[in-house]
């Protein structure tokens, strides 16, 4: 229905008017809350502005129909909290502290307006607010709206109406130009709705930009903590509901969701700090406990055990009361029995990540600890000893020994690991390692050295050999950490004895459990070969075959490994026959007297029913003997077998 500026619709208005109220309210019954996340599941972590509030500024009278729900500020200390831990991706920048009750008053937009709960929170207004003025009763004139789309209202007397009034039941506002307010906060603080224009009570207003507020059941702004529809929530001195900030109230903090505005408890939250010339920054975590406090202490999330300080103990060694130290990762995670890194601030901006390790116990290890079978050093800070600001130094003293850690993986497959159990040559100095690390000089020459259960050989320059060498006209060979082989195959190839550590040639050796066979220059055989008058077989890299088919298609015993003919033999759970050259039989064959099958890949028939060339023969389980002049049901059906084993249904 088009309204018309003509007093002869008049009652068409009065109907019109009273049809929107009601369906107003009736939209109004059925929106649940502010168009927010009601669960937030991640949180903009921009810069934490801090609000301090007074205590006598947190609840003001209650109003009318109500007292205010209490809030209780105490903070708890939980032993168990399931945490719902909030990422940022944004960087803050410098957290401010101002005061709520003299920072300036964030000003109401007037716009179109949302709300989305009709709250069951008994709420208190501001000091500047009042409570609702009786307005007199309209019934005796009637709307009228200007070019500009502005409505107003002649009472019978033909004057606009302005200020606070009440028409057909519905508390309305005029200006003072007689202009009816819509979506917007009246001079007398109460919001309108943007449609029919009737006061707003009991529920979210939103004036844009993020802006919002609660008006309670007479319509005022509420102010300070309030629970409503049993979620707490702030609001400053000018209603303006705190959202992505943290208030201090009575020395206390309470951080509000920036989406939802509601008081975050029991859950995680991350901020992004110190930015470093490296693109590397700091991330600091906050716990909320049940009242929202920022809780310190420490604390079990999910099973796992966290420590809240108000300095940041993630990637630091913390004290403990009782002297020990332990470590939290980057997830605020205590760690037992791995590796850390804490950080430092180095030249320049940039950071300096030591490794640590932590124990059994979660206790950061000083001194020296072996670590999945290598030896490592931690200095009195718990650093790893190759994590030095000025460069790795890789000979260092402890207690008056010398000791040498591999920084650079040069003498080993694990960096930074102390040297044990060898020796080496480091700045033209020969050591020996014992195995706890211990150095001592070398000063053999042209000799061998023992160190453990190894042998080195120095030569006359102090130099540890390397490689196939010669001495006393015996071949042998040293590997590259200068170890000599024995009892295994060397990088060139060859076999070196396990005693005296000389190669050999012209025998079988057996390494691993595989045996092979050496010529007279030390190299493996490979392929069938007649050794001794006997055929053997080795394969691509040497091993002896025993007790398999080989790839020449003959099998080998699984003992001596000669080739074998002429016999019966069991393999991978399956019979095959060996004929005279070696190889398998197939197909229909007499042995011993004996009619019986292999197939193509050589297994023997054995309780199988075998139809060939328009023959049906059976070959029973046990022997693999082709049955006769017998009558059998095999999978249900009947054969009879005559003299030569032929078989026909019946």
């Amino acid at each position: 229905m088009k309204k018309r500026r003509i007093s002869s619709w008049y009652y068409a208005k009065k109907y019109f008017i009273t049809l929107s109220c009601v369906t107003a309210l009736t939209a109004i019954t059925f929106i649940a809350k502010p168009a927010f996340a009601e669960s937030p599941s991640a949180e903009t972590a921009t810069s934490e502005e801090v609000l301090t509030v007074p205590e006598a500024a947190q609840v003001s009278p209650a109003a009318d129909k109500g007292s205010v729900e209490n809030v209780d500020h105490t903070t708890a200390a939980p032993s168990e909290a399931s945490a719902e831990t909030v990422a940022s991706e944004s960087m803050p920048t410098t957290e401010k502290e101002t005061s709520e009750t003299t920072s300036e008053s964030q000003a109401a937009t007037p716009s179109t307006s949302e709300s989305t709960s009709a709250a069951t929170s008994e709420s208190t207004t501001t000091s500047a607010q009042v409570a609702v003025s009786q307005a007199s009763e309209q019934n005796g004139g009637h709307y009228h709206s200007d070019d500009q789309g502005n409505w107003y209202y002649i009472d019978e007397n033909g004057i606009n109406l302005t200020g606070a009034q009440t028409i057909n039941g519905d508390r309305v506002y005029f200006d003072e130009n007689g202009v009816q307010v819509k979506g917007a906060f009246a001079s007398d603080g109460h919001y309108y709705d943007p449609d029919t224009g009737a006061m707003w009570t009991s529920r979210f207003v939103s004036t844009g930009d993020n802006h919002w507020y609660y008006v309670d059941e007479n319509g005022n702004k509420v102010t300070g903590l309030q629970t409503i529809d049993g979620k707490t929530y702030h609001f400053d001195a000018n209603g303006l509901q705190t959202k992505g900030a943290r208030v201090l109230i009575d020395g206390k903090g309470y951080y509000f969701h920036p989406d939802s505005g509601e008081l975050w408890n029991n859950k995680l939250r991350k901020v992004y700090r110190n930015t470093y010339v490296n693109g590397t920054y700091d991330e600091v975590w906050y716990y909320y406990d049940n009242d929202g406090n920022i809780y310190e202490g420490p604390l079990t999330l999910d099973g796992k055990e966290h420590y809240f300080t108000p300095s940041e103990v993630r990637w630091k060694i913390f004290k403990n009361p009782d002297g020990t130290e332990s470590f939290y990762n980057e997830d605020g995670i205590k760690v037992y029995n791995d590796w850390g890194s804490i950080r430092y601030m180095y030249l320049r901006g940039y950071l300096w990540t030591p490794k640590i390790y932590l124990d059994e116990n979660g206790h950061v290890v000083h001194g020296f600890k072996t670590i999945d079978g290598h030896l490592y050093y931690f200095d009195e800070t718990g650093s790893l000893r190759d994590d030095v600001p000025s460069g790795p130094k890789p000979l260092f003293e402890v207690d008056g020994n010398q000791y040498f850690a591999d920084f650079r993986g040069e003498y080993g497959d694990t960096r930074a690991a102390i040297l044990t159990n060898r020796i080496f040559t480091y700045e033209g100095v020969t050591y020996s390692a014992d195995e706890t690390g211990k150095l001592t000089k070398v000063t053999n020459r042209k000799q061998y050295v023992n160190v453990g259960n190894d042998w080195y050989y120095v030569d006359a320059d102090g130099s540890i050999l390397k490689g196939e060498q010669t001495i006393d006209d015996v071949k042998v060979y040293f590997n590259q950490d200068g170890k000599q082989v024995k009892g295994a195959f060397a990088d060139n190839g060859h076999y070196y004895d396990k005693d005296t550590g000389a190669m050999l040639t012209n025998r079988y050796v057996e390494v691993d459990g595989n045996w092979y066979y050496v010529d007279q220059n030390g190299n493996k055989l490979y392929g069938a070969q007649t050794i001794d008058s006997v055929q053997v077989y080795f394969d691509r890299n040497g091993i002896q075959a025993k007790g398999t088919f080989a790839d020449d298609g003959h099998y080998y015993d699984k003992n001596t490994g000669s080739m074998l003919t002429k016999r019966y033999v069991e393999w991978d759970g399956s019979w095959y026959y060996l004929g005279a050259e070696g190889y398998a039989l197939i197909g229909e064959t007499v042995i011993d007297g004996v009619n019986v099958y292999f197939h193509e890949n050589g297994k023997q028939a054995k309780g199988e029913l075998i139809i060939e060339n328009g023959e049906i023969h059976y070959y029973v389980p046990h022997t693999g003997a082709r049955v006769s002049n017998t009558t059998l049901t095999i999978n249900g059906v009947t054969y009879s077998f005559d003299d030569k084993g032929n078989g026909r249904v019946i």
